[in-house]
């Protein structure tokens, strides 16, 4: 599910969902990964890469100890990005994912 901010000049950011650890693609527990974009070349500008949240393997292994309604954050479990998951600004990405449903 790549998604793309609005334009700024000639880049945009890009961001997707993936796991490189060869599992399950769907309802699996996912990384959401973001990248500037060259809008006139087509391509990802190199080492523009970043991980924002990495898959989680097991609740809590993180290490930030973040937790809400007493469990530790599982990870990004969501099958797509929403289709317009940027703000305004490109500055945030606005999804959901199931942590914390009962």
């Amino acid at each position: 599910s790549p998604r793309f901010s609005k334009p700024s000049g000639v880049t945009a950011k890009l961001a997707y969902l993936c796991n490189s650890k060869g599992f399950e693609t769907h309802s699996g527990c996912m990384a959401l990964h973001i990248a500037e974009w060259d809008m006139s070349q087509g391509s990802v500008i190199d080492r523009s890469q970043h991980v924002i949240v990495d898959v989680v393997q097991l609740p809590g292994d993180r290490g930030d100890d973040t937790i809400v309604a007493g469990i530790n954050f599982p990870g990004l479990f969501l099958n797509m990005l929403p289709d317009d998951c940027f703000s305004n600004d490109g500055k945030f990405i606005a999804t959901t994912t199931q942590w914390g449903c009962t």
